[in-house]
């Protein structure tokens, strides 16, 4: 009996490692799992934090609802000049910006401050990438207006010159699929009330 319970520590100790070596394979990995699957901040709704004006990225995966609200990549492609500034200009209200357009410009203001936020170009689709003419233009206005961001939405994307160019700049290039992306990162009704903006503009005529 002395004998029995002298080994006794032994086996609970045993029991203890074993439920802590358990404990260890199921719980922590499922932790992991869980960090890695929280979605990653917008570049754009945080507008009180120093962004990320690195330069253009890779596009992101488009988020289900931009297809379950009617806005696909095609959709965006189609668009003219008039009908894009119409987006573009509907996006940003839906944050709580206030967005004045200037010609071709458009400035994007601070919600809490009224401050400049971001001045920005767009091109409609038409076969050809942006080239490094048109964002030294946009450069040379962030520059002017002495803006934090510069904006460029080029629905058929970028020429390499104007990529390197952007690079290290305030600059952020933005292909159709990233609009799509942000688009998709609104709340269904106002995704919807932005497709309503194609058929009845709400915006002042430039």
């Amino acid at each position: 009996m002395q004998q029995m319970t002298l080994n006794a520590p032994l086996y609970i100790w045993a029991i203890v490692a074993t439920l802590a070596l358990v404990w260890i394979w199921f719980l922590l990995p499922d932790r992991f799992k869980s960090a890695a699957r929280k979605p990653a901040p917008s570049r754009y709704v945080q507008l009180s934090q120093d962004l990320d004006v690195a330069g253009a990225s890779a596009p992101a995966k488009v988020p289900a609802a931009a297809h379950a609200s009617n806005w696909t990549l095609d959709l965006l492609r189609s668009l003219n000049s008039e009908q894009l500034t119409e987006v573009i200009h509907g996006f940003w209200q839906a944050r709580v910006c206030n967005v004045e357009i200037t010609g071709k410009d458009m400035l994007i203001h601070r919600p809490s401050t009224g401050r400049l936020f971001g001045v920005a170009h767009r091109m409609p689709s038409s076969g050809e990438k942006v080239g490094l003419d048109a964002v030294r233009a946009l450069w040379e206005l962030v520059q002017s207006r002495q803006a934090p961001l510069g904006l460029f939405y080029g629905l058929s994307g970028f020429a390499p010159e104007a990529l390197a160019f952007a690079k290290d700049k305030p600059l952020k290039l933005l292909m159709g699929s990233d609009l799509l992306v942000e688009i998709g990162h609104l709340r269904a009704e106002q995704q919807q009330e932005l497709m309503a903006r194609l058929t009845h503009p709400v915006r002042a005529a430039a």
